[in-house]
């Protein structure tokens, strides 16, 4: 039976969750945004609901529910996800397990920025299921 997970994570930075999106696969015209103070709702398989501040309709995928990230009082990101679409169809349409996918493109992406800001040249790369970061000074 298809079930809304629930996952917490250390994500805190939207552009980054953003970005790894899109590194992920998913087109930016695919990723809705809430504007500043409001919500977007997540439809879920039956009546399961949430508010989150970044959405990815169903449709994308032809899955059971809508995918998406809610900002929590610790200031990291909640994602909301089917288990059903997780390695499911949206896992095939991303090419991998999404829940891991977007954790590893976030750390890579937010790696980058931090090694940026102390004048290095990175580079990002997929190497079969890792994403390594390559910085040189």
């Amino acid at each position: 039976m298809s079930a809304l997970i629930t996952c917490e994570t250390c994500m805190k930075d939207q552009k980054a969750v953003i970005t790894a999106l899109e590194k992920l696969g998913i087109p930016r015209e695919e990723i809705q945004v809430a504007n500043p103070g409001e919500t977007l709702e997540l439809i879920g398989y039956g009546r399961q609901r949430a508010q989150v501040e970044i959405l990815i309709k169903k449709s994308y995928y032809s899955g059971y529910g809508d995918v998406g990230f809610a900002k929590g009082e610790n200031g990291g990101y909640t994602v909301y996800v089917d288990d059903l679409d997780d390695g499911g169809r949206l896992g095939a349409k991303v090419g991998q397990k999404f829940s891991e996918g977007v954790n590893q493109w976030y750390a890579a992406v937010v790696a980058q920025k931090a090694l940026k800001k102390q004048g290095l040249v990175t580079k990002v790369k997929k190497d079969g299921n890792k994403i390594v970061v390559v910085a040189k000074g």
